[in-house]
């Protein structure tokens, strides 16, 4: 993918990308995971680094390592482990819980607040805060990061960053 990632892109443009761009490309990474979803796959890892851009500008979900069955046992980590970015994991993914695709919706939110205000909603000196975070607190109006955010986004990313996962998008 000579593109790159979507992070390295929003790194040479100042750390952050335009609304519409960072929109399209979550957009694109959204259709990987409603593909993922059809034969029963959570990815686990979604972020701006695992977006990749294509020759045609099309956004392409990436990096499957972490990717599991969301039933049974496929053998790729093991049930119960805790495995992810901290800053783009779920709360039922960062305590071990049971996931769907609810949780890569999850992180396609995380990751959109990432893109369009230059950090993931949470932040923290170390992985465990960061999980502290996730688990406690709700994340922070991404407008206070980047006021000129139409009200519509903010509450996409609002709503993907549900704690409770039947509030996300189904």
């Amino acid at each position: 993918v000579p593109g790159g990632d979507a992070q390295k892109l929003a790194e040479r443009r100042g750390g952050r990308l335009g609304e519409a761009e960072a929109l399209a490309l979550v957009r694109d990474a959204a259709r990987g995971v409603a593909e993922l979803a059809k034969v029963g796959v959570v990815h686990r890892d979604i972020k701006p680094a695992n977006i990749f851009l294509a020759a045609d500008g099309r956004a392409k979900l990436a990096d499957l390592g972490l990717a599991r069955q969301a039933t049974g046992d496929d053998r790729m980590t093991a049930s119960g482990m805790i495995v992810g970015t901290p800053a783009f994991m779920s709360p039922e993914q960062a305590s071990a819980q049971p996931l769907d695709v609810r949780t890569d919706i999850y992180a396609l939110g995380a990751t959109l607040y990432a893109l369009v205000t230059g950090r993931p909603p949470f932040v923290g000196r170390t992985a465990l805060v960061v999980v502290a975070k996730v688990l406690n607190e709700e994340a922070p109006d991404p407008r206070d990061l980047a006021p000129a955010l139409s009200a519509g986004t903010a509450r996409v990313i609002s709503r993907c960053l549900a704690k409770d996962p039947r509030e996300r998008f189904q």
